[in-house]
């Protein structure tokens, strides 16, 4: 896998939900 799939994962992310995504994906996926 290449950092710059993730990259691309976090930019239509950042899109779709501004800073939520980062706080609610941490969440979800850490527990």
């Amino acid at each position: 896998m290449s950092g710059g799939v993730i990259f691309l994962l976090l930019v239509l992310c950042a899109s779709l939900n501004s800073i939520e995504c980062y706080v609610g994906g941490g969440r979800y996926g850490d527990s």
